[in-house]
């Protein structure tokens, strides 16, 4: 164990925790335009984005780092964007803006998936279904941008639970490399 691991896992349990906290508000956007859902997403995108670039200044391998500062990118994008629409600032170069930053966090999961499938298939299958949910989430805009407000909203909110779900499997990997000496083969621990 060293300090980049430690930097590494800290990072992610980060990332899931702003996933989690960005889905609540996509979730609460179904029902209501109330205030505190553009604030969840705000500040959940915001720690993503910050757990995504710890990860990526921990990282050796150059596709996965590249791959976490274009998630971290991406998720402040979606982050700034969303506070302009808090604010008033809505408007069809706004929607646009947000969708590239969802398109940006696919790509940079995909590109650290990549990077796993030689040493951490299991994490591997965390950052797949993260990208999966980003493109739900790019997906949402477009239909939103279609003038299908609806329709968005609900894709948005499914992709916000699969990023959730691909963004916690991240950190338990994480948690189980970092508890079990980066060894995969010792899940569950032996008693």
């Amino acid at each position: 164990m060293n300090i980049n691991q430690f930097i590494d896992l800290i990072g992610n349990w980060i990332s899931a925790i702003g996933v989690t906290t960005a889905a609540i508000g996509t979730g609460g956007r179904l029902t209501s335009d109330h205030v505190i859902n553009f604030q969840l997403v705000v500040v959940g995108k915001a720690l993503q984005a910050f757990g995504n670039a710890l990860q990526a200044t921990s990282g050796i391998h150059p596709i996965a780092i590249v791959g976490n500062w274009i998630q971290a990118v991406g998720a402040s994008t979606v982050s700034v964007t969303t506070y302009r629409e808090l604010t008033g600032r809505d408007g069809e170069i706004n929607k646009q803006i947000e969708i590239i930053g969802a398109s940006f966090q696919s790509i940079g999961a995909y590109m650290v998936a990549l990077r796993r499938v030689q040493y951490d298939p299991k994490r591997e299958i965390g950052n797949v279904i993260f990208s999966i949910g980003a493109i739900f989430e790019a997906a949402g805009g477009l239909f939103q941008l279609a003038n299908k407000e609806k329709q968005g909203r609900a894709v948005k909110a499914v992709g916000g639970v699969i990023q959730t779900i691909g963004a916690n499997l991240q950190a338990i990997g994480t948690t189980r490399d970092y508890l079990y000496d980066d060894d995969p083969n010792i899940w569950p621990p032996s008693e």
